[in-house]
């Protein structure tokens, strides 16, 4: 990726580089750090390209403006874009649901893949949101144990995470 000044638009380009196809995309400034300011639903992986970067040219400091933006989001409240992230993850039930009624196995195999990376996106963004209070109260997101969500680098839900319905 390289990001250009607003106003120079510079299509995407795909190279073979020793066997190995290279993507290289061209967001204008602007746009890019808006990105990396806003919390939307899928925050967690564009943060991870905002975050991690191999950095060959650097002119005028624009990573320091990129770190400001990552770290004002990291601020930022994330209860909206859960809310939406749960909709949406209850929604692809809905379809799960509706593909088995119609005994569809091909939709259902779709269905079902949507509504995992649906769920995949609600947990990191829970983890994000659990992350961030942490490290705004001066904690350790690696030791966040007591956290209702999954820790990163842990593959263990922690002791009520999971609210079971209780059926009598």
């Amino acid at each position: 990726m390289c990001v250009v000044k607003d106003g120079l638009g510079v299509p995407s380009k795909r190279l073979v580089y020793n066997g190995l196809l290279v993507g290289v995309d061209y967001p204008q400034d602007s746009t890019y750090l808006k990105a990396a300011r806003k919390p939307g639903h899928d925050w967690p992986l564009g943060a991870d390209e905002c975050r991690n970067h191999i950095v060959l040219f650097d002119r005028d400091g624009w990573m320091r403006k990129l770190a400001e933006a990552v770290a004002e989001n990291d601020r930022t409240d994330f209860t909206e874009a859960i809310r939406f992230a749960a909709l949406v993850m209850t929604e692809s039930l809905a379809a799960v649901c509706n593909a088995d009624l119609k005994h569809d196995q091909m939709d259902l195999r779709t269905r079902a893949f949507y509504m995992a990376w649906d769920t995949a996106r609600v947990v990191f963004l829970l983890n994000e949101s659990t992350c961030s209070q942490l490290a705004g109260s001066g904690s350790d997101c690696s030791n966040a144990q007591s956290s209702p969500v999954i820790s990163r680098g842990s593959s263990k839900l922690s002791e009520g995470s999971l609210n079971p319905l209780r059926v009598n």
